[in-house]
């Protein structure tokens, strides 16, 4: 039966990490289920879900060891199964808005979501510059759960409400499956 083992990395002037992920697992035979990588100015940032039998991700845990270095922070994470399972009592949807970047912006929205009980799977934010005017904005994009026993269409307004406070176009909608596949 199949394990995976969740590793967190962020490496500085480590420009080949990627790759010596990619060797290890091959070299394990083990496959790559999920992975995100971001380059921030000299570091390089991310995880690996990899899964295989546990002999074999053995061999990916001892080939890590030899990747350890200066400037190399990894965390290494053992879970019994591989496969993420559908979280039951859940709807999938997607959260997004867009808006001047200012600084309560994110603690507003995730205290949102928590008091609201929303799961967020997967959050996304960068700030970026609006071209006719100059201005700093801010575009948040989410994946999330929202239980399946809640209104959603006063959680929708609820929503709403927030971003015209907040001064933020917003979107609060139910996920296609194909769009959300892999996540539950």
């Amino acid at each position: 039966m199949d394990q995976a083992l969740l590793i967190t990395f962020h490496a500085e002037h480590a420009f080949a990490i990627l790759s010596q992920f990619a060797k290890l697992t091959r070299d394990a035979q083990c496959t790559v289920q999920r992975m995100r990588y971001r380059h921030l100015f000299d570091i390089q940032a991310g995880f690996y879900l990899v899964r295989g039998p546990w002999h074999q991700l053995e061999k990916v845990e001892l080939g890590l060891k030899l990747l350890e270095k200066p400037g190399v922070h990894l965390t290494l994470k053992r879970l019994d199964t591989a496969v993420d399972t559908p979280k039951p009592g859940y709807i999938p949807y997607w959260i997004g808005c867009n808006g001047p970047a200012e600084p309560d912006l994110l603690y507003h929205l995730t205290v949102f979501c928590k008091n609201k009980k929303i799961v967020l799977v997967e959050c996304n934010a960068a700030e970026f510059t609006f071209p006719t005017t100059q201005a700093t904005m801010l575009n948040l994009n989410a994946q999330a759960l929202v239980p399946q026993n809640s209104a959603t269409r006063e959680l929708r307004d609820q929503f709403f409400e927030l971003c015209d406070e907040l001064n933020l176009d917003g979107i609060f909608e139910p996920e296609r499956p194909q769009m959300f596949s892999g996540i539950l």
